[in-house]
This record gives structure tokens, C-alpha cells and sequence, in this order.
């Protein structure tokens, strides 16, 4: 189905980093005569960007247009990161200026001012939140208690918390999990990043992990919106070609922020005690290690699952690989969970 878009921006708080906020509305134009209308708030993985979502966005419309089911999404919200996609245009001399970089509350903060702003259109609102969108999602309802939250459910896809064990095995000792963890920094901070044009661009990803493993249309969709022309403040002398939308410095400081993982996984048996919490991951376990993900469905710390889904065949970035069948899932998960309205 061909989706409707209206893109807008939102000036976020100074005291929240001032931050300019980029969104888009997807809808189709059909109107509902369902009783229970849905607003979906997606928040993308990290390095990627909102636009990311929109093969799942097309198959969830489609299979709606198909069903009788009662409920009804008539609006999706998807955000970029301050750092990613349109944003880290928007941001990028702030950016420059910030040695500390983005982190998920910063993202958080970003979000709340949609919630704020009373752009949403529904009463029941499903948040939707790959790997570090995940986390952004759940701190942006810190300080709210179960009766203010403004969310219905969550849907979480392949979630990218955190122990406090963990962490401190990522940043001291000698052990395997810290070589791990700086073999990705450095990894991050020196992998091309500039390409001639986007078509040479395309032929370097469609041979590199992990974008070999994307569909086809995520992959032409992060050629387009994961990508900016030069020059930029980053490459200013740079006069020609493409480079990253989020930077390597930019990507690698935001895998730093493990206290954002850990505080978020914290939350969440609070969020799970108050609204649905439905998982999807990959069969893969090739980013989040097993542990951690144990740890975010452990039913004796509160962290009760409403539903957990393993799509077979995926890894850490599913909604790259396998937007259809994610879409899928989340399709079962709306039409069959209980929800509330939420407290916007």
C-alpha cells in the first residue's frame, strides 16, 4: 500500500540539548470506523533512521486493509535519533560542539516532546522500539507513574539493554566480553565512510556485513536516507560523493552509553506491571548476547513478557533483514493483545 507522509520537525527544550527533532506521520488517507483507533510511535536501531521502517509500515497497512479485525492503526510516528538519518543534518553543527555525543536520553527527551506536542491523533498508542530505540522508549517514560504513561503497549525488537554486571565486564578487566566491546569501537571508528557516489556506495554494502544480509529495499533506503552528500561539517574539503548521515565518531559514542541500556532494563519490570510488553527477536544471537537477553525476559525480576516471538532465520537487525516477517509479527501482537488508552 502506498503510504501518505508528512514529515515534521520539533525544536526540542535547551535544556534538554536543544536539539532539532525529526519525524515522520505515515497514513493512508482510508478513513476508520473502527471503535479503537492505534497511533504507532516507531523508534529505529541505532545507525539506521526512520525511514527504515516503512517496508514494515507498508505490509502492516496492507495486511489491515485485508482483515477484520476491529482495531485499527490509522497513523505511525517514526523518529530519527538526533544523530541519524535527517536529524544529524539538522544537528550537525551542535553535534560538532557536543564531545559527549547523543545517548537514548537525549532521544527520550526528543520523543516526549511529540507526546507533548498533541500532534498524536489517538487515544491508544503502541510504542515500537528496536535494539536502542527499545531503550529511548523506555526512558522516556521515567518519572511517570503506571497512571500517566502514555503509552498502551510496547513492542520491543530485539531490546539492546543492559546489566550492571555486564557493563562493568564491557569496561574493565581483562575479560572476553571487554575485547569484544573495543574491537567494536575501533571497528566503528575506522570502516569506510566516504563513497564517490551512492551507486559505488551500493556496490561496498551489498558486500559488507551487515548490510549484505538487508532486504533490498532497507538497503536502498539507507542509500537514500543513511547517506548525505559532501561536503558536510564533518568533511568540509570534502567536495564530492557520500558519506554517513551519523558519523563514525557520532555511532561509536552512542555505543558508550552503556548506563542508558542498564537504567531502561531497570525500568522496564515497573513498565511491564503496568502496560503490555510484547518481544520479537531474531533465532540469531549475533549482538546481544544471550545473557542479556535471558535477563530482559526474567519473569522473577518483574520483566514479565505479554508475548515473546522468534522469527526464525534473523539476527540483531531483523527489522533489516526481515521487515515482512517483523510486520507480521507485529500484526498478530496488535490484533490479539489487550490494551488501555493511553494518558496523552
Amino acid at each position: 500500500m502506498k503510504l501518505l507522509i508528512d514529515p515534521i520537525m520539533l525544536p526540542g527544550q535547551p535544556q534538554h540539548g536543544g536539539f532539532k527533532h525529526a519525524f515522520n506521520r505515515y497514513y493512508t488517507g482510508t478513513a476508520s470506523s473502527s471503535s479503537t483507533n492505534i497511533s504507532l510511535i516507531l523508534l529505529h536501531c541505532l545507525v539506521t533512521h526512520k525511514e527504515s521502517w516503512e517496508p514494515v509500515l507498508e505490509r502492516l497497512f496492507d495486511l489491515q486493509l485485508a482483515s477484520t479485525c476491529k482495531g485499527r492503526v490509522t497513523e505511525a510516528w517514526s523518529m530519527d535519533c538526533p544523530s541519524h538519518g535527517e536529524a544529524a543534518a539538522h544537528n550537525e553543527t551542535l553535534l560538532l560542539s557536543r564531545s559527549q555525543g547523543v545517548n537514548a536520553y537525549d532521544w527520550a527527551h526528543g520523543l516526549r516532546e511529540l507526546l507533548a506536542s498533541g500532534l498524536v491523533k489517538n487515544t491508544t498508542v503502541v510504542g515500537v522500539g528496536h535494539s536502542g530505540g527499545a531503550t529511548a522508549l523506555l526512558l522516556s517514560t521515567l518519572g511517570l507513574s503506571p497512571a500517566q504513561l502514555p503509552f498502551s503497549s510496547f513492542i520491543f525488537v530485539e531490546p539492546a539493554l543492559m546489566t550492571e554486571f555486564t557493563m562493568q565486564q564491557s569496561l574493565t578487566g581483562n575479560s572476553t566480553r571487554r575485547a569484544t566491546f573495543e574491537y567494536l569501537l575501533r571497528a566503528c571508528k575506522t570502516r569506510t565512510d566516504v563513497w564517490p557516489s551512492r551507486e559505488s556506495a551500493l556496490q561496498w554494502l551489498a558486500t559488507h556485513d551487515p548490510w549484505k544480509r538487508w532486504d533490498n529495499r532497507i538497503l536502498r533506503s539507507y542509500l537514500r536516507y543513511g547517506l548525505r552528500e559532501l561536503p558536510t561539517a564533518a568533511y568540509p574539503d570534502q567536495k564530492e560523493g557520500v558519506t554517513l548521515a551519523c558519523t563514525r565518531e557520532q555511532e561509536a559514542m552512542c555505543y558508550t552509553c552503556l548506563q542508558d541500556g542498564v537504567d531502561s532494563l531497570e525500568r522496564l519490570a515497573f513498565v511491564c506491571a503496568a502496560i503490555p510488553v510484547h518481544c520479537i527477536f531474531g533465532d540469531r544471537i549475533d549482538f546481544v548476547p544471550e545473557d542479556i537477553r535471558k535477563a530482559t525476559v526474567d519473569e522473577s525480576t518483574g520483566r514479565k513478557m505479554a508475548s515473546i516471538t522468534t522469527i526464525p532465520g534473523a539476527g540483531h537487525l531483523i527489522a533489516q533483514e526481515k521487515p515482512d516477517e517483523v510486520a507480521d509479527a507485529m500484526w498478530t501482537i496488535l490484533g490479539s493483545s489487550p490494551r488501555r488508552e493511553s494518558r496523552l
